[in-house]
């Protein structure tokens, strides 16, 4: 079977040091389970911000595995008019590359980005080829909450103009995928299908990690971190500084935690992008915060085993929101600490694998802060457990072997009722 994954914007093969992610994962499930996967995606890195290529591209990951990268330009913000011409361009570019290929027996799509979207179902559509759309997140409807005041009338203009295309892919897609329960039934809601029960989640899942050792750190960085953070109970957040994570409200409660004497509490910040620098600038005046820029997948794996408490200090776009962080924590054996409310609330509520406060609320914040650096035990409990639900729900082997198998089901699906159509025209 030849089987097209269709996303831009995660890390791809041809980078080093870099993690895989969900598109990458399930490319490599269907490999194992003996297809071919074409990987279309852009020649721009979205989280460094730069070109991988400045032209189209195409590289052999295996035999059976290729990434086929489309030059569309690049831009600096995640909110700028240069990423709406790169997803437009992007989206364009795909289709009329499309058709000089042999056509594939399935496709799976992400969602977002909506113009590379509707332009793969369009495709889809043309040529009869079964197409699962995997819901990221719930683009258009977040544009609001996004959008700086300055752009909130672009931000008007473009809900009203990418929702009927939004609606377009949810319902002419043959099944709709999903890494949460939120984002499954908003798009089943916008494309009218709440009442079908033939689409699924597929939890975004880690990969395990391996069994950490002294010998094996090999970042001059991360041993630095390891002597600082001695005797410490530390706090981590990795990931991008984009404007949907409030790290500003860490620093804040950094800055009362010093005050009021706590010494043995350390927070750390990993990643880069757009508030590296205020908070870098504010971080000088708080030895209890560590920014230790952007890390590699070694490096990160080495600083999680230092750590005692993974942050997602996120703002919430609808009840479907779920980044990859908490389940990168949980395969860490970390509790959580969230603002995130819906689904992951109850996933730490019920399983007892960390606690959630309210998005921008510094003094629940402080509370759980505080509770968790107090109390060994309580830290340990809840670090087990998340050890265990991730054995038992979020392991990317065994997630991505399931999507797999549902990929094959939904292509077989289809081949099996256009015979039946031929066999018996109506």
């Amino acid at each position: 079977m030849n089987v097209w994954l269709i996303k831009d914007g995660e890390f791809l093969p041809v980078q080093r040091d870099v993690r895989k992610m969900r598109t990458w994962m399930l490319a490599e499930s269907l490999v194992e389970k003996g297809h071919s996967v074409v990987w279309w995606s852009s020649t721009f890195s979205h989280q460094f911000k730069k070109l991988l290529y400045s032209k189209d591209t195409e590289a052999d990951v295996n035999p059976l595995f290729q990434l086929r990268m489309l030059y569309a330009g690049a831009y600096r913000k995640n909110v700028s008019l240069a990423r709406i011409l790169h997803h437009w361009r992007l989206g364009r570019k795909f289709y009329t590359s499309a058709e000089r290929l042999p056509v594939p027996d399935v496709i799976v799509c992400a969602y977002p980005t909506i113009e590379l979207a509707y332009h793969v179902t369009s495709y889809a559509q043309s040529k009869n080829v079964p197409l699962i759309i995997d819901i990221r997140d719930q683009w258009p409807s977040t544009y609001m909450q996004v959008s700086p005041g300055f752009l909130k009338p672009l931000a008007i203009f473009l809900v009203r103009y990418h929702l009927p295309k939004t609606r377009e892919v949810m319902s002419k897609s043959d099944r709709l995928v999903s890494m949460s329960e939120g984002c499954l039934r908003w798009g089943k809601n916008l494309a009218g299908r709440l009442d079908e029960t033939c689409h699924k989640v597929f939890y975004i899942g880690y990969a395990e990690n391996e069994k950490s050792s002294e010998q094996s750190i090999r970042s001059a960085r991360i041993r630095e971190l390891r002597d600082a953070l001695a005797g410490k109970v530390v706090f981590t957040f990795v990931g991008s500084f984009g404007f949907s994570y409030q790290l500003g409200l860490v620093l804040d409660v950094a800055e009362r935690i010093l005050t009021n004497g706590y010494a043995n509490i350390h927070f750390v910040l990993a990643g880069d992008g757009q508030q590296f620098d205020s908070l870098s600038k504010r971080a000088r005046t708080l030895p209890n915060v560590s920014l230790p820029g952007w890390l590699d997948g070694h490096e990160i794996h080495h600083l999680l085993a230092l750590s005692h408490v993974g942050l997602v200090p996120v703002l919430n776009f609808g009840e479907g929101t779920l980044p990859n962080k908490p389940f990168e924590y949980f395969a860490s054996g970390l509790p959580v600490l969230s603002s995130l409310r819906g689904e992951m609330e109850e996933i730490l509520s019920v399983n007892e694998v960390g606690f959630t406060y309210d998005c921008g609320d510094m003094q629940g914040f402080y509370d759980l802060v505080i509770q968790l650096a107090s109390e060994k035990s309580l830290r340990k409990r809840l670090g087990e457990n998340a050890m265990r639900i991730y054995k038992e729900r979020f392991k990317a082997d065994v997630i991505y072997t399931a999507y797999a198998s549902f990929v094959e089901e939904v292509a077989a699906k289809k081949k099996d009722n256009d015979q039946a159509s031929i066999r018996h025209p109506v």
